[in-house]
């Protein structure tokens, strides 16, 4: 029943605000936020007694098409309890933080409408053990995404990312639904059975294991923003910045490596591995070149979390799910910080005369937004991965994890040196310096809906909300990190070492006029580099230009090719069957109907003539049968006779 409730109450929040608008047009927000924070509580209570009564059980068979058997099976484990806690704890403070930060948008009760199916669809796929059920949720979060992104429909910009991250993330799906099909043809759609039938199953080939770890990565590709499938999640920041939130942190993005984690089991094969590490590791490296030449405070945090979701994919490839599953979680909480910091600026900017999410408008707002500053510190300490904070537990697992690989190493080690550069980066551009006369006098101080949500997500920015030890990445309450990962204080010091001089070299080159001018030295370098980084090395284009421009011309070659030879040979074939139909028309006409026309007609004969005899009398038909017979003994004698 408890369960019920957590995934339901944010169903109910859809379906109320979407019947009820009228009704609820001024209490939309605080209803939403009572369902959400309801289901957090639930969730919480369902983990405390749910400790040592996990369990796997069919609640009843849902449809049968031939062999294919679909049953409604809920997977409860500490895995997908624990997700349930970071997605309704996530969900609940985004709707607070909302409920000031939409005040006044006319749409606002259809907002908060979408937020409750949002965290419905995410609930409920996290539990679902039948990967058939598990993809119909997955779709609905990438619909329920669509929604949110596209949420101010009257810009253009808007509604164009909301199709892109859709039509993208159904490249990814198409293949995860291939995999869900090799699946089924191994045995079972359970994922807690799959694992027994495929390794149990003799039928189940090497190349048949690779298939089906090659299809759900692709398809946790799109979801988790991997390239050369990222290029959506930047541009999702058009929807509500309390929404950017929610999909960085604990639902869209985090979905792809959720599967990962449930079908880790599958994922054995050298190939399937190495090709997901590589992925994974160029992905956290790129991405957070990309992150350090954007000025829009939401890019540079976007960009983070395609890196940031480098490292996680990367941890599935270097076969430690487990630590994926662990970066997952706080990273979940100090990029939802982040976001609803960025948010804070935002709303507090909205009516100054410039973009208010453009860095290069922003400066000494710490003195203004002293909450904002003090839960970007936290935050930004976390995701740069200083000891103290749960970003540097859950990174250093995973970099440790990299022993003995040693290009992917060098990958992930500097894309934590360019992590810590640009959130620091960022936080001096937003809060260092001297504020900007013409923002002096239209800021406002944030009020509780908004200060609430940043204090709490950034104390769980903080190592005790994972670990007693603020260096022990194994001992912690979330995952149980495998045992058999190698202990190294030599990761750890030069991961430390490489954070403070990121943290050191952005507050060098952006506080001091020496770096300011170092940096202007090396324009001409930096330059080919900036452009490829604000471009995001064009990935964008070459899936805008380039890929249509090559499907096209398949297309026109395809079509070329029926045209002239497909065609052709049809339109051949198609004279040859005409002539053919002629000859045999002429055939059957003349040859076979008319042997059987002079057969009819012979008979026809034939009767008339031996029907005249009827009636005569009895003596007149012997005499002649007598004459007829004798005349035919005397023929056949004659013949004989002159042969002899």
């Amino acid at each position: 029943m408890i369960l019920f409730l957590v995934i339901t109450l944010p169903l109910l929040s859809f379906i109320l605000l979407q019947v009820g608008k009228r009704f609820f047009r001024k209490n939309s927000g605080a209803v939403a936020t009572a369902c959400a924070s309801l289901s957090f509580f639930f969730s919480f209570i369902l983990l405390l007694n749910g400790s040592s009564n996990f369990y796997n059980s069919l609640a009843w068979q849902w449809l049968k098409l031939g062999e294919i058997q679909v049953n409604i099976q809920l997977n409860v484990d500490h895995i997908s309890l624990k997700m349930l806690i970071v997605i309704n704890a996530i969900s609940a403070l985004v709707h607070l933080f909302s409920t000031t930060y939409m005040k006044g948008d006319k749409h606002f009760v259809r907002y908060f409408s979408y937020l409750g199916l949002f965290t419905f669809a995410m609930n409920a796929m996290v539990i679902m053990d039948n990967l058939i059920l598990f993809y119909f949720f997955w779709e609905l979060v990438g619909f329920s995404s669509y929604l949110l992104i596209g949420f101010w429909q009257h810009k253009k910009s808007a509604a164009s990312a909301a199709k892109k991250a859709f039509i993208i993330n159904r490249i990814g799906d198409a293949f995860f639904l291939i995999g869900i099909m090799m699946a089924h043809w191994a045995g079972t759609t359970s994922i807690s059975e799959l694992s027994q039938v495929i390794f149990d199953n003799l039928s189940v080939t090497y190349i048949h294991l690779v298939g089906i770890g090659l299809c759900f990565f692709l398809g946790a590709m799109a979801k988790s923003a991997q390239l050369p499938l990222a290029i959506w999640l930047p541009d999702a920041m058009e929807g509500p910045t309390p929404v950017s939130a929610l999909i960085h942190a604990a639902t869209m993005v985090a979905a792809g490596v959720y599967l990962l984690v449930r079908v880790s089991f599958l994922l054995t094969t050298p190939e399937v591995l190495a090709i997901i590490s590589i992925v994974g590791s160029l992905t956290a490296f790129l991405a957070a070149i990309a992150a350090v030449f954007q000025y829009d405070i939401k890019k540079v945090l976007a960009y983070s979390t395609i890196s940031q979701l480098g490292f996680m994919i990367t941890a599935i490839g270097l076969a430690t799910p487990d630590v994926a599953l662990f970066h997952l979680t706080t990273h979940a909480f100090f990029k939802a910080s982040l976001f609803l910091s960025a948010g804070s600026i935002i709303h507090a900017l909205h009516a100054a005369p410039n973009d208010p999410q453009d860095l290069r408008n922003m400066g000494g707002l710490r003195k203004k937004l002293p909450t904002t500053f003090f839960a970007l510190m936290l935050s930004g300490a976390s995701l740069a991965g200083l000891p103290l904070f749960s970003g540097f537990l859950s990174k250093e697992a995973i970099l440790l994890a990299t022993e003995n690989h040693s290009l992917i190493a060098i990958l992930l080690f500097s894309a934590s040196f360019l992590t810590a550069f640009y959130i620091s980066r960022l936080i001096i551009l937003s809060m260092w310096g001297k504020l900007p006369e013409q923002l002096s006098n239209i800021i406002q101080p944030p009020k509780a809906a908004i200060k609430i949500p940043l204090i709490i997500l950034s104390l769980m920015s903080l190592w005790i909300g994972f670990s007693l030890s603020p260096f022990d990445t194994r001992n912690n309450w979330w995952v149980n990190i495998n045992s058999a990962l190698p202990s190294s204080y030599t990761v750890f010091i030069f991961s430390i070492v490489l954070a403070v001089s990121g943290i050191i070299s952005a507050t060098g080159v952006y506080t001091t006029e020496k770096g300011k001018q170092f940096k202007k030295q090396l324009s001409n370098l930096l330059d080919p580099i900036q452009n490829m980084g604000l471009n995001f090395f064009y990935f964008d284009k070459l899936f805008a230009k380039k890929i249509p421009d090559l499907v096209t011309r398949f297309s026109v070659f395809t079509f070329n090719s029926e045209k002239k030879v497909l065609d052709g040979f049809i339109d051949h074939l198609a004279v040859f069957v005409v002539v053919l139909g002629h000859i045999s028309r002429w055939v059957d006409k003349f040859i076979i109907d008319g042997f059987v026309n002079v057969i009819s007609q012979s008979i026809y004969k034939t009767g008339g003539f031996t029907g005249g005899f009827q009636g005569k009398a009895i003596q007149t038909l012997v005499i002649g049968t007598i004459v007829l017979l004798v005349s035919i003994g005397l023929l056949f004698y004659g013949i004989f006779s002159s042969v002899v």
